[in-house]
């Protein structure tokens, strides 16, 4: 995830999303036509962690609270993701579906 975070296209805080749009906008339409496709598997390696934390939440009830926060830390940046791209232009239905349903999960 550090690779895309270093990317800096997507937005950290909702304050952000705006701003990110914006930027987005401005970008070669080649990008824009791949980053739909970005934001979707940001969102699949989001949901993998999530998973891998509930797994582990199961296992071990010491560190109960750190995967807790760990576990809303990616739902957050999961309801800023899909928020930008709800304002993204050039995402298809299909993408639009398969993100929805990620987030869906992600509770």
């Amino acid at each position: 995830m550090s690779i895309i975070d270093n990317l800096k296209f997507f937005p950290k805080a909702e304050s952000e999303i705006s701003w990110k749009i914006n930027n987005f906008h401005s970008l070669d339409r080649v990008i824009q036509q791949i980053l739909p496709h970005v934001v979707l598997t940001t969102m699949e390696c989001l949901e993998k962690q999530y998973d891998a934390l509930k797994q582990r939440a199961k296992s071990n009830s010491a560190v109960t609270e750190s995967i807790n926060q760990r576990k809303r830390e990616i739902t957050d940046k999961a309801t800023n993701l899909v928020a930008y791209s709800g304002k993204m232009s050039m995402i298809s239905s299909n993408i639009r579906s398969k993100i929805a349903t990620i987030e869906a999960r992600l509770v």
